[in-house]
């Protein structure tokens, strides 16, 4: 049983079949369940043009003719992450997404507003980062919401409320990290050399 396509996908029609094979495909109404290989948290994983990309994504743009815009969320009526009808898909905002997992009751309940420490809602988080974007001073924004200017700094460049941003950038992030660690340690390593050079 294959799975809804349309003519305007800019996926060839084997990839499209490729894709359609890995999924259990049921009634209209029902999840169609990814059956290969998942990343964290469940999600499916497909490659197309040798890159890795989440299958309910791929899903959604055979359906629709067009890929999922980027930035946004692509959200499960069903919450069953590893579903691929695009029936139970539909792309928001990461604010909609966060608005849909607070009303259904899922999500780490010690994550962003929800932990003890936390001075900030998501709606000011999402504000702050609006705020940036348009040329606000960090120092200003951190004065109208009681915060130090470093706080302001972890938000806008996503280093803090993580959960918050789209997966887009949540993988940027963690790349920058990952590059940061590695020139740090670059960086350690030849210090080490030439310590143990000197007293050679």
């Amino acid at each position: 049983m294959s799975g809804p396509s349309n003519d305007n996908s800019s996926l060839d029609a084997a990839t499209v079949e490729r894709f359609w094979s890995r999924v259990d495909i049921r009634g209209h109404d029902e999840c169609w369940v990814w059956k290969a290989s998942r990343r964290g948290g469940g999600y499916g994983s497909f490659v197309v043009n040798k890159r890795l990309e989440n299958a309910h994504r791929i899903a959604w743009e055979i359906a629709n003719g067009r890929p999922a815009t980027r930035g946004l969320d692509m959200m499960h009526a069903c919450d069953n992450r590893a579903c691929c009808n695009p029936a139970h898909l539909s792309e928001g905002t990461r604010s909609d997404n966060m608005r849909d997992m607070h009303t259904k009751g899922r999500g780490d309940s010690r994550v962003g507003s929800r932990h003890p420490m936390a001075r900030l809602t998501e709606q000011a988080v999402l504000t702050i980062r609006e705020l940036a974007a348009r040329g606000v001073r960090r120092k200003t924004i951190a004065e109208e919401y009681g915060v130090k200017p470093s706080a302001i700094h972890d938000i806008v460049s996503g280093r803090s409320w993580t959960h918050l941003l789209a997966p887009e950038a949540r993988n940027d992030n963690a790349g920058r990290r990952r590059k940061t660690y590695e020139k740090e340690l670059a960086g350690l390593n030849l210090a080490t050399s030439k310590t143990q050079a000197t007293k050679s």
